[in-house]
């Protein structure tokens, strides 16, 4: 906090304000979207993510990028703006079938999204990882909480792409989330209506299977099976909706 001409002033990152509006906007059933930078490409509104900084801590990020949202990959630092409406539409969309699915089987494992950030060290010493992600949507059970983070390894991580993040979700990411083992790993495409679902055998994801929009996804937990009719996810009318929109 601080005092300037005799007025009190708080300085809050962006994210942290977004989220707030957000927040008291929902309870009062009103909407908020946040605009995003325009592309190049085709001037469609889109996510904007990139590598500016290496070899840094998750503290280290926390001291100098207080003000950003950002992903910690092996020590180099990627920063991220909003999502678009399009990839929170399918967001919410696969978080109510997760969330409903974990209602019924009475297990002890929980769904987040993002921004809920994400290590996977199994120790308390957070500062010092230089792994730090937010999946767009993930599924964990058991799990701990060091500092307010989630810290454990998924039995499911959903990535949503957008043009900007498709090459950091395919490869970056997915090569982290391998060499942690996490055994499920969802790539899902909104612009083409489909998932790619990846599953890890013997350390190594092997060639994905794809569901289209007319096709049910099955997703195991112990003995308790998950169907998913992905026109439930990839939603006509509300999707041609935004992109109409955003083509504008």
């Amino acid at each position: 906090m601080g005092r300037v001409n005799n007025q009190n002033f708080v300085f809050l990152p962006h994210s942290l304000l977004i989220s707030m509006i957000q927040y008291r906007a929902k309870a009062a059933g009103i909407d908020v979207f946040v605009p995003l930078y325009f592309s190049t490409e085709g001037n469609v509104l889109m996510e904007n993510t990139h590598t500016v900084r290496h070899g840094y801590t998750f503290g280290q990020c926390q001291n100098e990028f207080w003000d950003d949202r950002f992903e910690l990959v092996d020590g180099s630092v990627y920063f991220m703006t909003p999502p678009s409406h399009i990839h929170q539409e399918v967001s919410v969309n696969l978080v109510g079938e997760l969330w409903s699915y974990l209602k019924k089987t009475n297990t002890n494992c929980r769904v987040y999204h993002a921004p809920t950030g994400l290590f996977f060290e199994e120790d308390d010493e957070i500062q010092t990882s230089t792994n730090y992600v937010e999946p767009d949507v993930f599924l964990i059970c058991p799990r701990k909480y060091v500092e307010g983070f989630v810290v454990g390894v998924p039995h499911l991580i959903i990535e949503i792409l957008s043009p900007s993040t498709s090459k950091h979700d395919k490869i970056t990411k997915m090569n982290l989330y391998q060499k942690h083992r996490v055994p499920e790993y969802w790539i899902v495409d909104p612009a083409n209506e489909i998932i790619d679902v990846y599953q890890l055998k013997d350390g190594q994801y092997q060639f994905p299977i794809t569901y289209t929009k007319v096709d049910k996804l099955t997703f195991a937990l112990y003995e308790n099976q998950l169907a998913i009719e992905l026109q439930n996810i990839f939603i006509e009318s509300e999707l041609k909706i935004l992109l109409n929109w955003e083509k504008k």
